[in-house]
């Protein structure tokens, strides 16, 4: 049975018509995760830098000087 469930789940993530949610289904586990387990570490406490840019940001003449 649970081979079964295996299989079924196999392909139905790599089916076609899966494709639109598949950078959604690590976010979805993770939610899932905190929700069973709680989070392990403080969010304020973790050591992470997010940097984001927009393309129009990046094409500006100050922003190509840096990248050389």
């Amino acid at each position: 049975m649970i081979a079964a469930i295996a299989l079924v789940c196999a392909a139905a993530s790599v089916s076609p018509a899966a494709r639109p949610i598949r950078g959604l289904s690590l976010d979805i586990l993770t939610a899932l995760r905190w929700e069973v387990f709680g989070r392990k570490q403080d969010p304020v406490a973790s050591p992470a830098v997010v940097v984001a840019m927009d393309e129009e940001s990046l094409r500006t003449p100050r922003s190509r000087a840096r990248r050389c």
